[in-house]
């Protein structure tokens, strides 16, 4: 024999709510807020091979790499040089031995190679390899990049006829990560708007579309922060067979892709009953 609806624990533990709201909304806030305080420690970044499980051939030679020659041996910076039209030849190789020597002082660099020429009779551009001290995905090799290109090149290349680049797989996946980190702010800041604007439209209030949107960025910043406590800082990678490392920039957007749907939608159903049932 089915029990009666009003006997059900569901219903019973929906009472025990109903009669402290606060007292249940302040718990839930705090929890949510507890699993969200790791976000404060996030670092987007790119994975490489020493993310690659122990024993793989592809871990193991980034290791030997990284214990013969140094760790920022597996992520060196390459560095264009290539002379404005009109430039002397022999104007621009001191410019670029100058800019090498620079480079060579810089604190973070291991390593600076000797400049490359395209064609060594008449150089139309040079090349030259920076090794840094630091692992690809150290954050002091990130601020190496920054400093190379808004401090150390631009003062080393005022007065030449000289255009310098920083490029090479590092630092083309840390300009990845900080154009995504700067528009993801955009973008959750634009999803979460337009959701105001349909709930304030189909709901006509705006207490519900305002706590809509205030339990979908308490969610959202939960999801992140149980992500970046086990998948950045290791937290029972033991039992998962993981280690942590910089999370990759595109996963951001994506968990809040999933995790912003199914709550708005369960948003949606909840309180379209909750009017069935006031109307």
């Amino acid at each position: 024999r089915a029990k009666p609806v009003r006997d059900t624990a569901a219903y019973r533990w929906s009472r025990t709510i109903q009669r402290r709201p606060w007292l249940w909304l302040a718990v839930g806030t705090v929890a949510l807020l507890t699993l969200a305080s790791p976000i404060l420690g996030l670092r987007l970044g790119v994975a490489d091979e020493s993310n690659h499980p122990e024993g793989t051939y592809t871990r193991e030679a980034y290791d030997l790499l990284a214990e013969g020659f140094g760790d920022g041996f597996n992520g060196p910076f390459l560095i264009t040089m290539v002379p404005r039209a009109g430039a002397d030849a022999g104007n621009s190789a001191e410019a670029v031995q100058a800019l090498r020597q620079s480079l060579a002082g810089t604190t973070g660099v291991a390593a600076v190679t000797e400049p490359v020429p395209d064609d060594p009779a008449a150089p139309e551009a040079f090349l030259m390899t920076v090794i840094p001290t630091t692992a690809p995905q150290a954050e002091a090799t990130s601020d190496l990049v920054t400093r190379l290109r808004d401090v150390v090149i631009p003062a080393a290349d005022t007065g030449t006829e000289l255009e310098v680049r920083v490029s090479g797989t590092t630092a083309a996946n840390i300009d990845l990560t900080n154009c995504l980190g700067q528009r993801v702010l955009v973008f959750f800041g634009v999803v979460l708007g337009l959701s105001f604007v349909l709930l304030l439209m189909v709901f006509r209030s705006l207490l519900v579309p305002l706590k809509a949107v205030i339990m979908n960025v308490l969610s959202m910043t939960a999801t992140y922060g149980v992500v970046v406590a086990v998948f950045q800082w290791g937290w029972g990678g033991n039992l998962l067979g993981i280690a942590g490392a910089p999370i990759e920039p595109f996963i951001p957007m994506i968990l809040f892709a999933i995790v912003f749907g199914l709550s708005m939608d369960y948003e949606v159903f909840l309180l379209s009953r909750v009017r069935e049932e006031y109307a």
